[in-house]
Protein backbone atom coordinates (compact mmCIF):
# COMPACT_ATOMS: atom_id res chain seq x y z
CA UNK A 1 0.00 0.00 0.00
CA UNK A 2 2.84 2.61 0.27
CA UNK A 3 3.26 2.86 -3.37
CA UNK A 4 -0.32 3.19 -3.98
CA UNK A 5 -1.44 6.78 -5.03
CA UNK A 6 -4.88 7.61 -4.47
CA UNK A 7 -4.93 11.42 -4.78
CA UNK A 8 -2.45 14.07 -4.00
CA UNK A 9 -3.11 17.31 -2.82
CA UNK A 10 -0.30 19.23 -3.40
CA UNK A 11 0.56 22.47 -5.32
CA UNK A 12 1.69 22.10 -8.96
CA UNK A 13 5.41 21.85 -9.07
CA UNK A 14 5.08 23.66 -12.76
CA UNK A 15 4.45 26.98 -13.07
CA UNK A 16 0.64 27.27 -15.32
CA UNK A 17 0.36 23.34 -14.58
CA UNK A 18 -3.69 22.41 -14.19
CA UNK A 19 -5.24 20.23 -11.39
CA UNK A 20 -7.29 18.89 -14.04
CA UNK A 21 -6.18 17.43 -17.87
CA UNK A 22 -8.97 18.15 -19.65
CA UNK A 23 -7.31 16.11 -22.66
CA UNK A 24 -7.13 13.09 -20.13
CA UNK A 25 -10.70 13.69 -19.09
CA UNK A 26 -11.86 13.62 -22.88
CA UNK A 27 -9.73 10.69 -24.24
CA UNK A 28 -10.78 8.78 -21.29
CA UNK A 29 -14.31 9.45 -21.68
CA UNK A 30 -13.91 8.86 -25.48
CA UNK A 31 -12.64 5.84 -24.60
CA UNK A 32 -15.26 4.61 -22.53
CA UNK A 33 -18.50 5.48 -24.84
CA UNK A 34 -17.02 4.19 -27.63
CA UNK A 35 -16.11 0.98 -25.70
CA UNK A 36 -19.27 0.62 -24.72
CA UNK A 37 -21.09 1.24 -27.90
CA UNK A 38 -19.16 -1.03 -29.98
CA UNK A 39 -19.63 -3.76 -27.78
CA UNK A 40 -23.51 -3.32 -27.62
CA UNK A 41 -23.82 -3.05 -31.11
CA UNK A 42 -21.26 -6.44 -31.63
CA UNK A 43 -23.94 -8.05 -28.76
CA UNK A 44 -27.39 -6.93 -30.90
CA UNK A 45 -25.31 -7.96 -33.80
CA UNK A 46 -24.74 -11.38 -32.01
CA UNK A 47 -28.71 -11.13 -30.59
CA UNK A 48 -29.93 -10.77 -33.80
CA UNK A 49 -28.52 -13.40 -35.92
CA UNK A 50 -28.06 -16.48 -32.77
CA UNK A 51 -30.99 -18.79 -31.23
CA UNK A 52 -29.91 -17.86 -27.67
CA UNK A 53 -31.49 -16.53 -25.20
CA UNK A 54 -31.56 -13.02 -24.04
CA UNK A 55 -33.40 -13.37 -20.93
CA UNK A 56 -30.08 -12.33 -18.93
CA UNK A 57 -29.55 -9.52 -21.48
CA UNK A 58 -29.52 -6.28 -18.67
CA UNK A 59 -27.05 -8.31 -16.66
CA UNK A 60 -25.04 -8.32 -19.81
CA UNK A 61 -25.35 -5.09 -20.59
CA UNK A 62 -24.53 -3.24 -17.46
CA UNK A 63 -21.58 -5.15 -16.62
CA UNK A 64 -20.43 -4.06 -20.43
CA UNK A 65 -21.65 -0.76 -19.23
CA UNK A 66 -19.07 -1.02 -15.91
CA UNK A 67 -16.18 -2.58 -17.57
CA UNK A 68 -16.13 0.16 -20.34
CA UNK A 69 -16.33 2.88 -17.74
CA UNK A 70 -14.02 1.00 -15.70
CA UNK A 71 -11.70 0.88 -18.72
CA UNK A 72 -12.41 4.48 -19.78
CA UNK A 73 -11.39 5.67 -16.35
CA UNK A 74 -8.02 3.84 -16.46
CA UNK A 75 -7.13 5.55 -19.87
CA UNK A 76 -8.19 8.57 -18.08
CA UNK A 77 -5.63 8.26 -15.38
CA UNK A 78 -2.83 7.08 -17.01
CA UNK A 79 -2.64 10.10 -19.27
CA UNK A 80 -3.23 12.45 -16.63
CA UNK A 81 -0.45 10.23 -14.32
CA UNK A 82 -1.60 11.56 -11.78
CA UNK A 83 -4.85 12.45 -8.71
CA UNK A 84 -6.97 9.48 -10.65
CA UNK A 85 -9.49 9.67 -8.13
CA UNK A 86 -10.22 13.27 -9.30
CA UNK A 87 -10.14 12.27 -13.34
CA UNK A 88 -11.90 8.59 -12.88
CA UNK A 89 -15.16 10.55 -11.17
CA UNK A 90 -14.91 13.26 -13.65
CA UNK A 91 -14.79 10.80 -16.64
CA UNK A 92 -17.73 8.84 -14.47
CA UNK A 93 -19.48 11.85 -13.55
CA UNK A 94 -19.51 12.92 -17.54
CA UNK A 95 -20.62 9.20 -18.48
CA UNK A 96 -23.12 8.93 -15.87
CA UNK A 97 -24.90 12.55 -16.69
CA UNK A 98 -25.54 10.91 -20.31
CA UNK A 99 -26.94 7.90 -18.90
CA UNK A 100 -29.42 9.63 -17.14
CA UNK A 101 -30.13 12.42 -19.95
CA UNK A 102 -30.34 9.22 -22.43
CA UNK A 103 -32.71 7.21 -19.41
CA UNK A 104 -35.03 10.20 -19.11
CA UNK A 105 -35.23 10.77 -22.79
CA UNK A 106 -36.11 7.41 -23.93
CA UNK A 107 -38.13 6.28 -21.10
CA UNK A 108 -38.04 7.64 -17.60
CA UNK A 109 -39.97 10.66 -17.33
CA UNK A 110 -39.01 11.67 -13.77
CA UNK A 111 -35.58 10.65 -11.59
CA UNK A 112 -36.21 7.12 -10.02
CA UNK A 113 -34.15 5.74 -7.07
CA UNK A 114 -33.35 2.93 -9.59
CA UNK A 115 -31.58 5.28 -12.22
CA UNK A 116 -29.56 6.50 -8.94
CA UNK A 117 -28.77 2.76 -8.14
CA UNK A 118 -27.75 2.47 -11.72
CA UNK A 119 -25.51 5.59 -11.87
CA UNK A 120 -23.63 4.85 -8.76
CA UNK A 121 -21.68 1.90 -9.28
CA UNK A 122 -20.85 3.80 -12.47
CA UNK A 123 -19.16 6.53 -10.78
CA UNK A 124 -17.33 3.91 -8.80
CA UNK A 125 -16.16 1.97 -11.41
CA UNK A 126 -14.78 5.10 -13.26
CA UNK A 127 -12.86 5.73 -9.64
CA UNK A 128 -11.51 2.79 -9.35
CA UNK A 129 -10.50 2.56 -12.62
CA UNK A 130 -8.41 6.33 -12.65
CA UNK A 131 -7.04 4.75 -9.47
CA UNK A 132 -5.72 1.87 -11.45
CA UNK A 133 -4.48 3.97 -14.60
CA UNK A 134 -2.37 6.23 -12.33
CA UNK A 135 -0.91 3.52 -10.48
CA UNK A 136 -0.19 1.68 -14.28
CA UNK A 137 4.07 1.41 -14.69
CA UNK A 138 5.14 4.29 -16.41
CA UNK A 139 6.60 2.59 -19.50
CA UNK A 140 2.62 1.68 -20.24
CA UNK A 141 1.97 5.37 -20.89
CA UNK A 142 2.66 5.93 -24.84
CA UNK A 143 0.36 8.79 -25.11
CA UNK A 144 2.19 12.03 -26.71
CA UNK A 145 2.82 14.44 -24.32
CA UNK A 146 2.67 17.69 -24.38
CA UNK A 147 5.84 19.72 -23.83
CA UNK A 148 5.67 23.53 -23.29
CA UNK A 149 7.72 25.78 -24.38
CA UNK A 150 8.75 29.04 -22.82
CA UNK A 151 9.81 32.19 -24.51
CA UNK A 152 12.75 34.14 -23.66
Amino acid sequence: MKRLTLLTWSAPKIKGEKTINLGAVILGFAWALSISVAVMIALGVYVMISTAPTYNLSTVLTLITLGSVFLGGMVCGAVAGKQGLLHGLIVGSAYALLYAALSLNWGMHQLELSLVGSILPIVIFSVIGGITGVNLPADRKKYRRVRRVSAR
